[in-house]
């Protein structure tokens, strides 16, 4: 799935929607949003029946001023009818987010900055529940929530930035495992001086695989969790797999 977004003669936003097969053939429009002020959709996940397209209303630009990726508002189409409906509670907080099977993970910043909270929303039951932060004093940044194909725990990257895109920026990035079973979030490394994000579990889900979230700078890397280290494995960025 791909988006194209213009603006319009008084600066109104519209975005459409398509999607095509994984050699890109049969492409076909599906959502035509807008027009809008200063806001447009971005695709962020199929659903696991490939049914439905998850997209968030995204703040026009502002991901540019986020080391990483945030989410505003996100919403599920339905690829053969058309319709959108907003996901339970939503529109939340423009903060860090994850969809896996049959879940919705949001990062939620602790009253104290000591960590995000994440707040787990099964989807088919509209229900919630919230598992206490990890306890990182002005770890303020958070995202790149990657969870576990069979959904019993996540991933994400939690950050220390200061300067964010000047000539003094300075980086601590560590990596929180979230067990989805037992409701409870562990600090998995130790610190590295660069925006990583978890993109993609390996075949036997014992490592993550991770990337930079940093324009300026390239690399892949792999996260062992039984271990916690954290090994270097490419000086090129992995983009990901087309499924």
């Amino acid at each position: 799935a791909w988006t194209l977004t213009a603006a319009q003669a008084d600066g109104q936003l519209v975005t459409t929607t398509r999607v095509a097969g994984i050699d890109g053939g049969s492409p076909r429009e599906v959502l035509a949003d807008g027009p809008r002020a200063a806001i447009r959709v971005l695709p962020v996940a199929f659903s696991a029946d490939h049914r439905r397209l998850y997209m968030d209303y995204q703040p026009d630009s502002i991901g540019a001023v986020t080391p990483f990726q945030q989410y505003a508002g996100l919403f599920q189409l339905d690829l053969e009818s058309g319709e959108t409906s907003l996901l339970p509670g939503e529109p939340g907080c423009f903060c860090g987010a994850g969809l896996g099977p049959g879940l919705l993970l949001r990062l939620d910043l602790a009253d104290n900055l000591s960590g995000f909270d994440v707040v787990v929303m099964n989807l088919a039951a509209e229900t919630s529940e919230r598992i206490a932060a990890v306890g990182l004093a002005n770890y303020t940044q958070a995202g790149g929530v990657l969870i576990a194909p069979d959904s019993t725990r996540a991933l994400y990257a939690l950050a220390q930035v200061s300067d964010f895109g000047g000539a003094n920026q300075l980086v601590r990035t560590v990596f929180v495992q979230v067990d989805l079973v037992k409701r409870l979030q562990t600090r998995l490394s130790q610190p590295l001086t660069s925006l990583i994000v978890p993109v993609e579990w390996t075949e036997d889900h014992a490592a993550v695989i991770l990337a930079s979230a940093d324009p300026e700078q390239d690399g892949t890397w792999k996260l062992n969790l039984d271990e916690g280290r954290t090994l270097k494995v490419s000086d090129a960025t992995y983009l990901g797999t087309l499924h």
